[in-house]
C-alpha cells in the first residue's frame, strides 16, 4: 500500500465511493469533525483535495455513467427510496424517481453499454428475498423488477462488456458467480474455499485485466486479519 496523501479534514467514511476515470478523480461520502456528511472529491494522481462540499441527503450505491460523468444512486428518505443524480461539486442532488416497492437496498452497479442502474433489494411488503431491480438512467423509470435465485453480495461491472459478477454464500462456502439481472439467474464459475468471510464494500473490477479483487479472511486465520483475493473473471 502506498501513502499518497494525507486528509486531516476528514473524519470518517460514509461508505459509498465512485472513480471518475475522464478527470483522475475519487469522490467519496464523508465525515468532518463535527459528524457532519460531506462530498469529498481527490485528484488521484497527487492525492490534494480538490473539493469539500455539505452532503445534505445521505447517498446510497453512488455509481457513474463513464460516458457522461454523471453520478447516481439511491436516498432513503422517510421510510421511501429515490433514484437521484448528484452534482458532487454543489451537493445538488436531483430526483428522478420514487421507489415505493424497494426495501433494504444494498448491492449496486451501472451498466454503460445499456444506461442501466442496477441493484439488489427487498421487496417493500413482501417476503424478504433478494429482487434485482433496474433503472434506466435516462428516464428515471424502473425496467425490470426480476426475484433473485440466490443472495448475491459485492456486485460488480465489467464494463467493457456489461457483466455482472459477485460472491455468494451456500452455506459452507464462498463462490464466484456470474448474474443476469433480467432473469435473475446465477452462474456458478467457481468456488472459493480458502474465503471464510468477506470484507463488504471493498470490491472492485478491473475491466481492463478482467479481474474481481475484494478483501476477505481466510479459514483458520484470526478474524480482522484480512487479505487481498484477485479472480482471474
Amino acid at each position: 500500500m502506498n501513502y499518497i496523501n494525507s486528509l486531516p479534514t476528514v473524519f470518517g467514511s460514509g461508505g459509498t465511493s465512485v472513480i471518475m476515470t475522464d478527470s483522475n478523480q475519487y469522490i467519496f461520502v464523508g465525515y468532518d469533525s463535527f459528524s457532519n456528511r460531506r462530498y469529498y472529491t481527490i485528484d488521484i494522481p497527487t492525492g490534494n483535495l480538490l473539493n469539500d462540499t455539505s452532503a445534505p441527503e445521505s447517498i446510497l450505491g453512488l455509481q457513474i455513467d463513464p460516458g457522461t460523468n454523471k453520478l447516481y444512486g439511491l436516498v432513503f428518505q422517510s421510510s421511501t427510496y429515490y433514484f437521484v443524480s448528484l452534482n458532487n461539486l454543489s451537493g445538488q442532488i436531483t430526483y428522478l424517481d420514487t421507489l415505493p416497492n424497494v426495501q433494504f437496498a444494498f448491492e449496486m452497479g451501472f451498466n454503460p453499454f445499456s444506461n442501466h442502474y442496477i441493484f439488489s433489494a427487498k421487496n417493500f411488503g413482501g417476503p424478504l428475498v433478494d429482487r434485482y431491480y433496474t433503472i434506466d438512467v435516462l428516464t428515471g423509470a424502473v425496467i425490470n423488477d426480476t426475484l433473485g435465485t440466490n443472495s448475491i453480495k459485492m456486485l460488480q461491472i465489467d464494463t467493457a462488456n456489461g457483466t455482472i459478477y459477485g460472491l455468494w454464500y451456500d452455506g459452507s462456502m464462498h463462490h464466484f458467480v456470474s448474474v443476469n439481472n433480467m432473469t435473475g439467474q446465477m452462474t456458478d464459475i467457481n468456488t472459493l474455499p480458502a474465503v471464510e468471510f468477506l470484507t463488504i464494500r471493498t470490491e472492485v473490477f478491473n475491466s481492463v485485466t478482467k479481474q474481481y479483487i475484494f478483501r476477505g479472511n481466510a479459514f483458520g486465520e484470526p478474524f480482522g486479519v484480512d487479505r487481498y483475493y484477485t479472480i482471474d473473471a
